[in-house]
């Protein structure tokens, strides 16, 4: 939660109300939605209560137990009103998935409809339900809109967890490639980059799964692959930097590691794994701008100056390359601003300089570099 907060992610926690082939008990959900003697849901102030507790910022809803009535959604729709109004006041937000329908049944609509809107108007998002299409999204953002919501609180979920990058997607129905977006791109358990890895997986085998999940074929973001059939968020999801205040600084410490360095050494030789230690990483992994043969980019977890994990460019250089690292707003230009930068050499000659951008860019790629002294 700690590493997600630093990149600027919130996290919701989970209210799963499971199928009853999956053991869920209607019970559970008469239970949850149980009103006090003053006709308000308890368990909604405890559940505000505990997200504030533990700083997470909010619940993800999904009640998808069979047998219920319209009396329950009924009971549904008031408690997410009240988990919702009490949770803003904490800066907390709700999700909603779809599946319970305004009939108390559970049907999963693969939309925004009269079915279940009204659980989307009690909440702050919905996630709709995997069976969408491209007509069933165009419809629901068309909707949101006439309800006075924004077509992006609803979110087009995207079923990653058995194939990941060859899963099939019709891409052009949630994020057109010549278009702004239908709607909101959701996946579900995009944690497919550490699982479908073996028990014998390294730290490097799980980046290069991740990078080629949310970068893309060509890993680099600035040069994507059109051809690919996996459209990569990173060819379509702008970034947004949570690098706005000084002090900053990093180590590219991804928050495992095979060992553990202080300045460069080894103080410990087993290896670990502690999200709560990651720095801020950089987002758009990786931009490689030169006019010869790009150099490889990857997290190494051989080398490190502090924590287990540095960043390894490799390569023969034939022309400078420039390695974009992180989008920042930062107060900088004045006297008092110092920048250091740690880098070591392994073989032959390199002349290294870190660039601060000092204005906003005319173009993709054309920033103003004040380059600083090594």
């Amino acid at each position: 939660m700690d590493a997600a907060h630093r990149h600027g992610v919130p996290v919701l926690g989970n209210i799963f109300l499971p199928p009853v082939a999956y053991g869920g008990q209607l019970q559970w959900t008469r239970d949850l939605v149980q009103k006090d003697a003053t006709g308000h849901y308890p368990l909604a102030a405890q559940l505000v209560a505990v997200a504030d507790a533990y700083g997470f910022d909010g619940w993800f809803v999904n009640a998808e137990t069979s047998g219920g009535n319209t009396a329950l959604a009924t009971d549904m729709r008031g408690f997410l009103q009240e988990l919702k109004a009490l949770g803003t006041a904490k800066g907390q937000r709700v999700t909603w998935y779809d599946s319970m329908t305004a009939t108390g049944s559970v049907s999963w609509q693969g939309a925004l409809n009269s079915q279940n809107q009204a659980f989307f108007q009690a909440a702050d998002s919905m996630f709709v339900d995997f069976r969408w299409s491209k007509s069933t999204l165009a419809s629901s953002g068309t909707l949101a809109g006439q309800l006075g919501r924004s077509r992006y609180e609803l979110w087009a979920g995207v079923d990653v967890e058995s194939n990941g990058t060859s899963t099939s997607v019709n891409w052009d129905a949630i994020v057109p490639s010549a278009s702004a977006h239908v709607v909101s791109l959701g996946f579900y358990r995009p944690e497919w980059t550490r699982n479908h890895l073996p028990a014998n997986r390294t730290p490097g085998d799980f980046h290069a799964a991740d990078d080629l999940f949310w970068t893309g074929a060509s890993l680099d973001p600035a040069k994507p692959n059109t051809t690919a059939s996996w459209r990569a968020p990173a060819l379509r999801v702008a970034d947004r930097s949570t690098v706005d205040s000084l002090p900053f600084a990093t180590v590219f410490n991804t928050g495992h590691g095979l060992k553990w360095y202080e300045g460069g050494e080894v103080t410990s030789d087993t290896a670990w794994n502690h999200l709560g230690l990651q720095d801020r990483l950089p987002s758009r992994r990786w931009i490689v701008r030169t006019s010869g043969a790009r150099p490889s980019v990857t997290f190494d977890f051989a080398d490190a100056w502090r924590g287990g994990s540095s960043v390894l460019v490799a390569g023969t250089l034939g022309a400078p390359a420039t390695l974009d690292l992180y989008e920042t707003r930062l107060p900088v230009g004045s006297s008092e601003t110092v920048v250091e930068l740690t880098h070591r050499t392994d073989a032959g000659s390199a002349q290294i300089e870190l660039a601060v951008a000092t204005a906003e860019p005319s173009a993709p790629g054309r920033r103003r570099r004040t380059p600083t002294s090594r």
